[in-house]
């Protein structure tokens, strides 16, 4: 794919066309590449807010699906009958107290403080004793994995179970609770459940019983990257698609002319900043009971019409006039929209 704003353009300028349709392809070629220039590291709850304008309680619930499921997910789970016979184990002194017999190493510091203490107990001992211990660095990383599935499981299962009988969420649900059966289990009820440090991780990593947690590593790896652009185009209407085009079009018209826009960056309040130019998705401005809404740049505010598909584009352009809160309201319904709106943002046209 080109990585450029025309490799996306419409073709037939001068009457209103939807890109999904010019597009090589490729319908949402323009939401591919503005996802592209999305600064990172890229927070898939305020990305999917900012560019589709999903609420967090669906971008939550989509991420545990996606994580709960993910084939890293599977895989560790379906290793961990043979990996809790395999479990690293640690080796740990623990001192206890004998009277009248020496089982193990005397520690003689001990036993003199035990004796001061007790007069006249002169066969009293303090000896080392040595146990298992499994926590270790590898059964970390190991119960950090296991509980990002837990987590995901959860995320994903807001409702009742009989309120639903989708298949994915269902498997999603089972996942838990193996991942929350293993983590039960004896050997791993005593390691902490806290994410591992680097220093951690490199050790398994670097280890001689890191084919034995490879799972876990590529589970904890997949838990930076929940989810990917894929499965967000699902929730993308042609609105939005033609939207994200404008967007790109304008970036490469006014770096074409010495005025690039920064990477685009996603807010906690749903929006998509560039520099001057900020985009909010009228899913978002449902949810915040504002009516401003569409490409705001500079004193323009800038939408495409709605519906994409036989507009009315006079009460479009009412309807985009009367939310514009005082900027100069622009409908865009063809390429050539976006050199006006570039001329006007520079001030070149009055």
């Amino acid at each position: 794919m080109a990585d450029d704003a025309s490799a996306v353009e419409p073709r037939n300028a001068g009457r209103p066309v939807a890109p999904a349709e010019d597009a090589v392809n490729d319908p949402n070629a323009a939401t591919r590449l503005l996802w592209k220039q999305l600064s990172t590291p890229i927070d898939p709850i305020e990305s999917g807010q900012a560019l589709f304008g999903l609420s967090p309680v669906l971008i939550r619930q989509l991420v545990g699906a996606v994580l709960a499921t993910c084939p890293e997910a599977e895989n560790l789970l379906a290793s961990m009958p043979l990996l809790v016979r395999s479990l690293a184990i640690a080796t740990t002194s623990t001192p206890f107290r004998c009277q009248g017999e020496v089982r193990g190493p005397v520690l003689w510091s001990e036993t003199l403080a035990a004796r001061a203490g007790t007069p006249g107990a002169t066969d009293v001992y303090v000896c080392s004793s040595a146990s298992r211990a499994y926590d270790t660095v590898e059964n970390r990383v190991l119960v950090a994995a296991l509980d990002i599935i837990v987590k995901a499981a959860r995320a994903a299962d807001p409702v009742a179970h009989q309120a639903y009988d989708d298949q994915v969420l269902l498997r999603a649900r089972d996942n838990g609770t193996r991942a929350r059966h293993y983590l039960e289990h004896r050997a791993l009820a005593t390691v902490p459940r806290k994410r591992p440090d680097g220093r951690a991780i490199t050790k398994t990593r670097a280890g001689n019983r890191r084919r034995t947690y490879e799972p876990a590593l590529l589970m904890l790896d997949r838990g930076k990257h929940p989810i990917t652009l894929n499965h967000l185009l699902a929730f993308t209407d042609r609105r939005t698609a033609w939207q994200h085009w404008v967007i790109m079009a304008l970036s490469q018209r006014l770096r074409a002319r010495g005025n690039p826009l920064p990477m685009y960056r996603s807010t906690p309040a749903g929006d998509l900043r560039a520099g001057r130019l900020v985009y909010r998705h009228p899913g978002i401005a449902r949810f915040t009971g504002t009516p401003l809404h569409g490409i705001l740049f500079e004193r323009l505010l800038i939408d495409v019409p709605d519906p994409i598909d036989h507009p009315d584009l006079a009460r479009a352009e009412f309807e985009l006039g009367a939310r514009s809160q005082g900027r100069v309201p622009v409908l865009v319904t063809s390429e050539l929209d976006i050199d006006r709106v570039v001329n006007l943002a520079l001030g070149t046209l009055g």
